[in-house]
């Protein structure tokens, strides 16, 4: 039977044959109704009497078909030229030029709503443009979604020979190649410049698939060689200045010339954020580093995640086994295989998403404002669409007519929106965490633009529908009601009660979301590192080994640069650490304390070893809890070996009992404690301390040392030039890291939480403010079109106070109902805040009860100006006009 065949039999009730249905239909919507169905009743007729008694039943259905597929392009023309089809383009251009004139006549009306659906619109297009930059663009590599990081224990770290037997043994893998971390000393022209990269394996580009800008990535012969480098296009542009006959030439690296090969692009996303420079790995076993190896691979075709881990997981072991040592159930479990887009985003992914979520639902809350303010405006215009109605005008014009409004008004705010955007993303780029992989491609591209479009669109449809429908649905009878009786109907105070409630619900969330971030930030703030950061200044000089050899050269080029930062004036103290707390680094030893059972190096317990030199103490305002420093002798390395250590330590290794005395035997020497100091937080605030060992510098002299110096004041802006100038005075071929303060960088340890509360209290001050103009309108709204009953009211003996009192009960109401509908919507969210949380109760009712505190606060606030006006109704007046 045909596709497009009618019933059974193909014929109506009277028997009499009837052409193919679809097609009979879409001839009739193509035709032009001044043919008044000329060609459908020629083209019906030649089917009945003609085709069907000659072709039979398909093969007339075949030719009307025909018929209909050769008319309908010259149709359709005829229809798109038709008097109607202009008469329709006229109709609308009339509408848009009405609806301007409209909002030209009341420009705080458009105002308001442009205002709000910019802020909306512009929140939502700033979080999608780092979304967009830093969740959904992929990798700039080839296949990226094969790319994996085998991750062998939480640190993620591989030995070396672990590194070596994975890439001949592991058949999951197409590839796979290993890389550490290093610091480069980049000199030229005189100055000398420490930047951040890695030595990788020589096919780590061409697995990434990645290609240089410039020249090449590494081959084979380069890891033999070792003497080439490849610069990042940051590094390339600054020390430099973006000379494109760089690549073959070479440049001072270590103190010693290599080769620079090739320059990659500015789209390169490096496996850190940081990295600037890339070296490659000897080839050789013997030569690579012992440990603090990572490694990066392709899955082969048709191989899953599962798969892979779980051939590693049996690789590992059987290396393992093979060393002599048996992997738990704990280690097993620890071995991972993850996709490098997923650890390359780290834990940005939720809080991103979270703040997402957050601009979504002030969108909805803006659109939700304007809906309010679209049907108050309505509402004033009921002569004006009754008088309409009463003159034929067809209700779909009514409706279109407000969606035309509010459609212009969308277009302004999205242009609002776009270029506030632009702004906002300047400031924004402060706040995002140095490590956000893609942060510099975070811009208002196309796709934000088109993001906005879509948004505003959707906008349009959810703030103009509900008062489009309100407006065509008037009957012209209410022309009489609309010139008369003022008072509104029960389905708009339907209306007005549950647009509150669902912005008070929302709010509640908004609100709920800032309130815990908020807590989670202070409590962050009042964590006691174990050292004051104020007043604190910090930098770390590499002085070049060719300078320095030896650990006597690198004594003196420190004590020199010390005794010139303590003449500064307000300087206090000034002393030296390899690793600054709150920065990366770390060097652990295994120890044992006198008077126990010696055992094998494995089931040692371990401690951090700090290298300290100097006032470093005082400097960082570390307290010493019993016992003393180091002097000076033990610090130039004459006597005893002896060693500091904190009170966790004390706790780990004797039970808490006195450590001043005792003896610990560590990296196969006896050191004597001397003192105790207080706990220090040394990676994160959110993390507890750790046993740590402090020895003087010149037991192990470190090449980059940080020297902090502290100054008498809190302002530390002249501090930081001054150190920074006598730095350069010391030896200008030194380079450095920083100054910086060291308040700063124990914020930056929480960067990630002060960005999700900043903009989560942005959201929540704006939904708040929303929220009091929507409820503020709703109810002046109420009370102006009851200003006629008010009056009577208090004209019949009401008291003036119990009218106010009235006003203000029925615009809480729908305040209150909203915050019983949004608790439970804001409790959820407060779970999914969880892991961006510290030390706060996602589900602490008491958050919830603030929140809802505040909301009522505010929105009681927001209803005294109505109250107020509701209480001075002159009842006289009322009277006249009844």
């Amino acid at each position: 039977m045909s596709g497009d065949a009618g019933g059974p039999g193909h014929s109506d009730r009277s028997g009499t044959p009837r052409p193919p249905r679809w097609s009979r239909a879409l001839l009739q919507r193509l035709e032009r109704p001044s043919d008044c169905g000329t060609l459908v009743g020629d083209l019906d007729e030649e089917y009945v009497h003609f085709q069907r008694p000659r072709l039979g039943r398909q093969g007339a259905d075949r030719w009307y078909r025909g018929q209909v597929l050769r008319s309908a392009p010259g149709l359709l023309l005829r229809r798109l030229r038709s008097p109607s089809r202009r008469t329709g383009s006229a109709a609308l251009g009339t509408d848009l030029r009405v609806a301007m004139r409209v909002l030209r006549r009341r420009p705080a009306y458009a105002l308001a709503v442009v205002v709000t659906l910019a802020l909306g619109l512009g929140m939502n297009s700033m979080l999608f443009s780092v979304v967009h930059a830093v969740l959904m663009r992929p990798l700039p590599y080839a296949d990226s979604e094969r790319l994996v990081r085998p991750m062998p224990d939480d640190l993620f770290f591989l030995s070396t020979h672990e590194a070596v037997e994975l890439e001949m043994r592991m058949t999951s893998f197409e590839s796979i190649a290993a890389w550490g971390r290093s610091l480069f000393l980049f000199t030229h022209g005189g100055e000398a410049e420490e930047v951040r990269g890695a030595r990788v394996g020589w096919n780590h580009f061409d697995m990434l698939g990645v290609e240089a800008a410039l020249g090449r990535t590494f081959v084979a012969d380069d890891a033999v060689g070792d003497d080439a480098v490849v610069l990042g296009h940051g590094l390339w542009t600054r020390h430099f200045g973006a000379d494109p006959a760089i690549v073959g030439r070479t440049v001072e690296l270590q103190g010693r010339a290599v080769r620079v090969v090739g320059v990659l692009g500015p789209e390169h996303v490096p496996i850190e954020y940081d990295w600037q420079a890339w070296r490659t790995l000897p080839l050789d076993p013997d030569r690579l580093p012992n440990t603090g190896l990572a490694a990066n691979a392709r899955l082969r075709g048709g191989v899953g995640l599962e798969q892979a881990r779980d051939e590693l997981r049996t690789v590992l072991d059987e290396i393992w086994r093979e060393g002599g040592y048996a992997m738990s159930e704990e280690e097993r479990a620890s071995v991972d295989v993850v996709a490098l887009d997923d650890w390359l985003l780290g834990d940005a992914r939720r809080p991103l998403l979270a703040l997402f979520a957050a601009a979504t639902l002030l969108l909805l809350l803006a659109c939700v404002n304007v809906s309010t303010l679209v049907i108050a405006h309505g509402g004033s215009r009921e002569s004006e669409f009754a008088v309409r109605l009463a003159l034929g005008s067809g209700r779909l014009r009514l409706g279109r007519q407000l969606l035309l409004e509010v459609g212009l008004l969308a277009g302004f705010g999205a242009l609002l929106a776009l270029a506030a955007t632009r702004v906002s993303l300047v400031g924004l780029a402060s706040l995002l965490p140095a490590e956000l992989p893609r942060a510099d491609a975070i811009e208002v591209g196309p796709e934000v633009m088109a993001f906005t479009a879509l948004a505003a669109l959707c906008t349009v449809l959810l703030t103009g529908t509900l008062p489009a429908l309100r407006a065509s649905g008037r009957r012209s009878a209410g022309l009489a009601g609309a010139v008369g009786r003022g008072s509104g109907t029960r389905a708009r105070t339907r209306t007005r009660f549950m647009l509150v409630a669902g912005q008070a619900a929302l709010t509640l969330v908004l609100t709920v979301s800032a309130v815990l971030t908020l807590r989670s930030l202070a409590t962050l703030r009042a964590v006691d590192p174990g050292f004051d950061a104020m007043a604190v200044v910090t930098v770390r000089p590499s002085p070049p080994s060719a300078r320095y050899p030896e650990p006597e050269d690198l004594s003196a080029y420190y004590l020199q640069l010390s005794e010139r930062l303590a003449a500064l004036p307000g300087v206090r103290a000034v002393g030296g650490i390899q690793f600054l707390p709150m920065t990366p680094g770390g060097w652990w030893a295994s120890y044992r304390p006198e008077g126990t059972v010696p055992a094998d190096e494995e089931s040692r317990p371990s401690t951090a070893m700090r290298v300290v030199r100097g006032a470093y103490f005082e400097a960082m305002g570390i307290p010493l809890l019993d016992g003393r420093l180091f002097d000076p002798s033990e610090e130039r390395g004459e006597g005893e070996a002896v060693a500091l250590v904190n009170r966790r330590f004390e706790e780990e290794a004797f039970g808490g009992a006195a450590a001043v005395g005792r003896s610990v035997e560590v990296q196969g020497r006896n050191r004597r404690i001397v003192g105790v100091v207080g706990d220090v937080r040394q990676s994160d605030v959110r993390e507890g301390s750790h046993a740590e060992m402090y020895v003087p510098w010149s037991a192990a002299p470190w090449r980059r040392t940080h020297l902090v110096v502290r100054s008498d004041g809190d302002d530390t802006d002249a501090l930081l030039a001054a150190v920074t100038r006598e730095v350069r005075a010391q030896d200008v071929g030194v380079s450095m890291l920083g100054p910086r303060r060291l308040h700063r960088i124990v914020e930056g340890t929480f960067a990630d939480t002060r960005l999700l509360t900043t903009l989560l209290a942005l959201f929540g001050s704006t939904g708040l403010a929303l929220g009091a103009v929507g409820v503020y309108g709703v109810t002046a709204r109420a009370v102006a079109e009851r200003r006629r009953e008010l009056g009577i009211r208090i004209a019949l003996g009401a008291a003036g106070a119990t009218v106010a009192r009235g006003a203000l009960t029925e615009g809480l109401l729908p305040v209150a109902l909203g915050l019983l509908l949004g608790a439970p919507v804001a409790l959820l969210a407060g779970r999914g805040l969880e892991g961006a949380l510290y030390g706060v109760d996602a589900s602490d009712p008491s958050t919830l009860a603030s929140a809802a505190a505040l909301l009522m606060l505010v929105s009681l606030l927001a209803l005294v100006a109505p109250a107020v006006r509701a209480w001075r109704t002159d009842p006289a007046r009322s009277l006249r006009e009844e």
